[in-house]
C-alpha cells in the first residue's frame, strides 16, 4: 500500500536481545538473524491463509478460494446458469397452434443460448459472449466481462476493508480460463504470501 509508514518501538527487542547475546555468548548478528527467522516463520503461518497443517490450513485455503471465485467465474460455471434460466422465447406471428386451434408451449430456448455462448468463447469472441450472457440476465452477472484471466487484477481490486475480503455481495467480473484461476489460486493467493516471509529469512541469513 502506497504512503503506509509503521514506527516500532524496539527497546525491548534490543534489551532482551543483548541480553541473550550476553548470556549465549553469541555474536550480535547471530541472535539477530536467529530470531528473524522466528519472526518470518510466525508471521508465515499467520498469513492469510492461516495454519500450515490440519483444519487451519484447510479452512484458510477454502476462505481464499471463495474470495477468488466471487470475481472469476468459470465458462463452465456460466454455462450451466443458462440453461437452467427461465428465457422468455419472442412471440411470432407463425406460432404453431395445436389440433383445437390453441398455440402450442413453447420450449424454454435457454439450452440454445448456453450452447451458442461457448461456442462464443471457445472460439475467442468474448465480446459475442458477453452479449449473450447479459442478455440472459442473471443476478450478478449483469456487466460480467468474458476474457482472457487480467493476472488477479479484479481480485485485487475486488478486495476491501482491514481484512481485504471480498464482500458477498460482489458481482461477477471476469468470465475466464479455469486453469489460469487455478494458477492463480494456488500460486499468487495461498504460497507466495507464505513465501514471501521464508524469502526474507533465508536473505537476512546469508547476510
Amino acid at each position: 500500500m502506497s504512503g503506509l509508514s509503521v514506527k516500532i518501538d524496539d527497546t525491548a527487542f534490543k534489551a532482551q536481545a543483548f541480553k541473550y547475546q550476553s548470556l549465549s555468548g553469541r555474536s550480535f548478528k547471530d541472535v539477530l538473524t536467529q530470531q528473524t527467522g522466528v519472526l518470518c516463520k510466525k508471521l508465515a503461518t499467520t498469513t492469510n491463509p492461516f495454519g500450515n497443517s490440519g483444519s487451519g490450513k484447510k479452512q484458510g485455503d477454502k476462505a481464499v478460494t471463495k474470495d477468488v471465485r466471487k470475481v472469476y467465474k468459470t465458462p463452465a460455471t456460466v454455462y450451466d446458469l443458462i440453461r437452467k434460466a427461465k428465457i422468455a422465447k419472442r412471440a411470432s406471428a407463425q406460432a404453431k397452434r395445436n389440433k383445437r386451434g390453441q398455440f402450442k408451449k413453447q420450449k424454454n430456448p435457454a439450452p440454445q443460448v448456453a450452447d451458442a455462448f461457448y461456442r462464443a468463447y471457445r472460439r475467442g469472441s468474448y465480446g459475442e459472449a458477453a452479449r449473450i450472457l447479459h442478455s440472459v440476465k442473471i443476478p450478478k452477472y449483469y456487466t460480467t466481462e468474458v476474457g482472457s484471466f487480467d493476472g488477479g487484477q479484479e481480485h485485487k481490486g475486488a478486495r476491501h476493508g482491514s481484512r481485504r475480503k471480498v464482500p458477498d455481495n460482489t458481482f461477477a467480473k471476469l468470465v475466464t480460463n479455469d486453469a489460469q484461476i487455478k494458477r492463480y489460486l494456488v500460486f499468487f493467493c495461498i504460497l507466495r504470501p507464505r513465501q514471501r516471509w521464508v524469502n526474507e529469512w533465508r536473505r537476512s541469513s546469508i547476510r
